[in-house]
């Protein structure tokens, strides 16, 4: 049975993880954690990349594709019915005043003992509280941005129901999906309009057959191919090992996200090809 802890986006999906693991370290730093009194300024960093994201979105149009469309309604799920907390042990303390029907983000400090279940950047609290837990990893601004689109994506889908307490290993792979698709549609706008033809790129010089294909590819994209899609985001650099590892994960998955927006298929294909590349990587969507 799966359990509510989904691992969210930090993991090395695909087995790009040697191309993250064998990165040169110019520009990242080499400490794990931000010290406890700096968790105040990457909360603000949280916040300000996450509104720059939403000032990047264009004006809405009646042609909107759905990932555009959930976006914005998942920025007014943040602003109406997510705050932040602190923790107090495992307690936790509201920073914000107002009620939040939604839920919380913390970021969990150093040496609190719920870091060692939070495998990636972002994990949902296994129990009944409704929480994004965040490690205190150093992160760009752009990038947390992006890191919040994906968790929030995961806490909407808790909070209006679309993922249940036992949900099948077919509907954790369709949150996934959500999730990522949401963030590209965030990342793109953020990057100029630079990283959709950047994938684009990639997947014309493969030219693979299908979907399965590329999942295999995608298993071994290069460093180099990384530092494409890195070079269309206004922080191109990394400032942390960790955030580096986070960006081979998401450019492996939208390159089959963006795939499937270009070649119409069945969902379960779109699906299968995820489901490989997180047992490649092995993700921790745990079963």
């Amino acid at each position: 049975m799966l359990s509510r802890r989904f691992a969210l986006a930090a993991l090395p999906v695909v087995a790009l993880a040697s191309a993250c693991a064998s990165a040169p370290s110019g520009g990242r730093t080499s400490s794990s954690f931000a010290p406890s009194s700096d968790l105040p300024r990457l909360r603000a960093t949280y916040d300000s990349g996450f509104a720059r994201i939403a000032r990047a979105l264009p004006s809405p149009t009646v042609a909107d594709p759905t990932p555009l469309r959930q976006l914005r309604a998942l920025a007014d799920f943040r602003v109406q019915e997510v705050g932040w907390a602190t923790l107090r042990g495992d307690a936790y303390i509201a920073a914000e005043s107002g009620r939040r029907s939604g839920g919380w983000l913390v970021i969990v400090p150093p040496g609190n003992r719920l870091l060692r279940s939070i495998p990636g950047f972002i994990d949902m609290d296994p129990g009944p509280v409704h929480a994004l837990q965040i490690r205190p990893a150093e992160v760009t601004e752009v990038w947390a941005g992006l890191l919040l689109v994906h968790g929030l994506s995961h806490l909407q889908d808790v909070m209006r129901g679309a993922l249940g307490p036992a949900p099948t290993r077919g509907q954790v792979l369709q949150g996934e999906v959500r999730a990522y698709s949401r963030m590209l549609a965030a990342a793109d706008p953020v990057a100029g309009g630079r990283l959709r033809p950047a994938i684009e790129s990639l997947i014309d010089r493969w030219h693979p057959s299908s979907i399965a294909a590329l999942a295999e590819r995608a298993d071994t994209l290069e460093l180099a191919d990384v530092e494409l899609l890195n070079r269309t985001l206004p922080a191109d650099t990394a400032v942390s090992q960790a955030e580096f590892a986070d960006r081979c994960s998401f450019f492996g998955v939208a390159l089959l996200i963006r795939f499937a927006e270009t070649h119409p298929m069945p969902l379960a294909e779109l699906l299968s090809a995820l489901d490989h590349v997180a047992a490649a990587g092995r993700r921790d969507w745990r079963q």
